[in-house]
């Protein structure tokens, strides 16, 4: 919402086509809130804000393409964003956001 208002922002995620489904979670450490969702090429894309704006990060889920449904979550107890999907083998994928960037747990499950 702008100036109290609904406004419509059809730019920012434009240049990233959708192949499925999409989660959202808000992330108290950018005071905004994160979108994951499967891309049209089957991996794992990330907007966030960062710097003031929209990013996007299309490159650090590459280990598998997502395959069902998919969900995020804000962890408060380890203070990090997660996001779970089924790989196309499929098995259960975790990636959270550690201290130096995403990491990928595929051992837990």
């Amino acid at each position: 919402m702008g100036d109290g208002k609904w406004a419509h922002d059809g730019m920012t995620f434009a240049g990233t086509p959708v192949g499925g489904s999409i989660s959202a979670v808000y992330e108290p450490q950018r005071s905004h809130s994160a979108v994951f969702f499967k891309g049209a090429d089957g991996y794992l894309h990330y907007y966030y804000l960062g710097a003031g704006a929209w990013a996007h990060d299309g490159t650090s889920f590459r280990q598998s393409r997502v395959a069902f449904d998919l969900s995020c979550n804000f962890e408060n107890q380890r203070n990090h964003t997660c996001v779970f999907f089924i790989s196309q083998d499929g098995r259960i994928n975790y990636y959270y956001l550690g201290a130096s960037g995403w990491a990928r747990d595929d051992e837990s499950f």
